[in-house]
């Protein structure tokens, strides 16, 4: 009964094991959450940080000005 039983102790293991895991990951995940609402709200704060992220990461540019990406290749 401990080895071949629907609830034998193997699977109770890997799912105890399984449990743990899951739960260290939602732990992960709900830090990983509050991190990000942190920058969101940071990031609207003011139309300046708003601009700066979207020039950074989107390559927005004003009309006057010109936008040169310099990619470098490792060898």
């Amino acid at each position: 009964m401990i080895f071949f039983d629907g609830n034998s102790v193997i699977y109770m293991y890997t799912q105890y094991k399984e449990l743990k895991d899951l739960s260290t990951q939602q732990y992960f995940l709900k830090s990983e959450i509050g991190d990000m609402k942190q920058q969101k709200q940071e990031l609207f704060s003011t139309d300046e940080k708003l601009e700066k992220y979207a020039r950074e990461q989107y390559f927005f540019k004003k009309d006057e000005e010109d936008i040169f990406i310099i990619d470098y290749i490792n060898e």
